[in-house]
């Protein structure tokens, strides 16, 4: 069955209206013109390379097997024109992009109403899912994210903080196919986003964690962890937007590649002309084994001089004395490797938070 006769024959089974088929359609005919790529290049020598991708009919008919405990929160189906604005406010127009516009027919809406402080917590697997998450005015939640997937997922997240609400978002991904996750949020007045991504794993995966910070006083804390062996590929690429005066935006990478595996982490930190007052910074440090290969590509555009802003990165391999001195202790070379990991990634829990109790919980949800 050719594609168009499936995306046809889904819209059917949901009841969508014409108008929203074609715009699936469109996106389609975009999808089946724009070239298959398979090699990505961003530095000066690393090298990403998609192979042995088998997009099928199946996978598009695929059920999503996704739980959500919503505790306070209300879960409900996404309508017709939402579903439109979202994708229509996806610029991204790569071939994953719109392979996502075109079949995901997987959406739904969480809204935490205002006033209110609850947790959220979604697990599962979906070849095509995207959620709508909506946090009221002076409300506090905490979303906890874990997938394991097997073939392929295409994930989309769009996330409203609204006045003064505070929202921490916490995602485990195990890969062991193919990943394309993209994370979206619009900050509001004096709100705050916390974001903890962490991604295992997989044949090729790419996650874009993008965040707006569109009034004054709104932050935003944007941690990445990732954990690469074998001949896994991983783009990682944060963005945080300063479309505001008197924004704060900070993100902090860590990544561990061994073996074969290929890791690169990209960063933007823009900030427009009537962001003034504003700062932001961004780090990004990996640690390679063996025959493993990384990049670390922060980028700062910069419109306005009355504001704070730097950026870093460091790649690097374990020091021999570091080893020879825990050996010399009584630990075997693994158990030394893992040690020195383990310390790696501890600065990137207590940037996210500096309190123990959720210093724990934080632990918890990773497991790293």
């Amino acid at each position: 069955m050719e594609l168009k006769d499936v995306v046809e024959e889904l819209s059917s089974r949901d009841n969508e209206p014409r108008w929203l088929l074609s715009e699936r359609l469109k996106y389609l005919e975009m999808y089946n013109l724009k070239e298959f790529n398979k090699y990505f290049k961003y530095g000066l020598s690393i090298i990403l390379t998609l192979n042995n991708f088998n997009f099928s009919e199946s996978l598009i008919r695929n059920k999503a097997n996704v739980l959500i405990k919503s505790g306070k929160a209300k879960v409900n189906k996404i309508s017709d024109d939402v579903k439109s604005l979202i994708f229509s406010s996806r610029t991204n127009s790569d071939k994953f992009s719109l392979m996502h516009k075109t079949f995901c027919f997987n959406c739904n809406l969480v809204l935490i109403p205002d006033n209110t402080e609850t947790c959220v917590e979604i697990s599962g697997d979906a070849s095509f899912l995207h959620l709508v998450i909506i946090v009221g005015k002076n409300s506090k939640v905490m979303i906890k994210e874990n997938f394991k997937v097997k073939g392929l997922m295409s994930y989309g997240v769009d996330i409203l903080c609204k006045e003064n609400s505070k929202v921490e978002y916490l995602t485990k991904t195990v890969v062991e196919g193919y990943y394309f996750g993209e994370y979206k949020a619009e900050v509001e007045l004096n709100a705050e986003m916390k974001w903890l991504n962490s991604l295992k794993g997989g044949n090729f995966s790419r996650s874009i964690v993008e965040t707006n910070l569109n009034d004054v006083n709104a932050r935003v804390k944007t941690a990445i962890l990732c954990s690469l062996d074998d001949k896994s590929q991983v783009d990682f690429y944060t963005i945080s937007r300063h479309n505001e005066k008197n924004t704060y935006s900070d993100t902090m990478a860590k990544g561990v590649v061994k073996d074969n595996s290929k890791l690169l982490i990209r960063g933007l930190t823009r900030i427009e002309k009537n962001a003034a007052y504003s700062d932001g910074y961004e780090k990004a440090d990996i640690l390679i084994f063996d025959n493993a290969e990384a990049d670390a590509i922060p980028n700062l555009e910069i419109e306005n001089s009355e504001v704070k802003c730097s950026h870093g990165a460091t790649i690097g391999q374990i020091e021999k004395e570091k080893l020879f001195y825990l050996q010399s202790r009584g630990l075997s070379e693994e158990e030394s490797e893992h040690l020195i990991v383990e310390g790696f990634f501890e600065p990137l829990f207590k940037f996210y938070t500096e309190d123990q109790e959720k210093l724990n919980l934080v632990r918890e949800v990773i497991k790293c």
